[in-house]
């Protein structure tokens, strides 16, 4: 299984056959869903994400594309690091459609046998107190750090406006490392994955290596 589409509203995920690269994978789905019949924030503005396969440094950055409220058109934005943990799910290629009932978390989860998607609420309340991003990310380390996981998070502007960016950090031992983040900043890329599926986050880890 290499790749999956995750229904936030129903919490379920469908398996696709396939052999896509990010940006293919991208434009086969917005295609295939019309995204350009919506609203950049409507649930359908179908969110994806997948990892590179360039057999280089670097070359397993993780590669998001989505509909962007800025260019209102297809557009993708590729981070650094991120995709090294990434492959451990056993995964390629993710989308995101629908939209969860209460601002969450998705976790994604490849370290049994079969896949694992779940979803983590965060109390309304935090997000009225929500100003800066590195807070998240230690609400996140505190409750996976006996993982080893990594994750992408919203930014504060992502709640409210169209330049929303997403973070990523180095986890080493249950510690950030320094000089580890990781940006996707480019599109809007944040404010899509929050304000069109309620989606704060995406926490990722498993066992596959592949």
């Amino acid at each position: 299984m290499d790749n999956i589409i995750i229904d936030a509203k129903n919490k379920k995920y469908e398996s696709i056959e396939g052999e896509f690269f990010p940006i293919s994978w991208g434009v086969y789905l917005h295609h295939k869903y019309e995204t350009w019949k919506y609203d950049a924030y409507h649930e359908k503005n179908i969110f994806c994400f997948g990892r590179g396969v360039l057999p280089i440094i670097g070359g397993n950055r993780l590669i998001f594309s989505f509909r962007s409220p800025l260019w209102d058109g297809f557009h993708f934005s590729a981070m650094g690091g991120a995709g090294y943990v990434f492959k451990n799910t056993g995964l390629k290629n993710v989308a995101i459609i629908g939209r969860c009932e209460d601002p969450s978390l998705l976790i994604i989860d490849g370290e049994g046998e079969n896949l694992k998607i779940e979803f983590m609420e965060i109390e309304k309340s935090y997000l009225n107190e929500y100003k800066n991003i590195y807070d998240l990310n230690q609400y996140i380390l505190e409750k996976f750090k006996e993982k080893n996981y990594r994750a992408f998070i919203v930014g504060p502007a992502s709640l409210n406006t169209d330049m929303g960016a997403i973070l990523s950090h180095t986890v080493k031992n249950g510690k950030f490392m320094e000089g580890s983040e990781d940006w996707a900043a480019r599109g809007g890329v944040g404010s899509v994955l929050y304000r069109a599926h309620n989606i704060l986050g995406v926490v990722y880890y498993g066992g596959k290596g592949s």
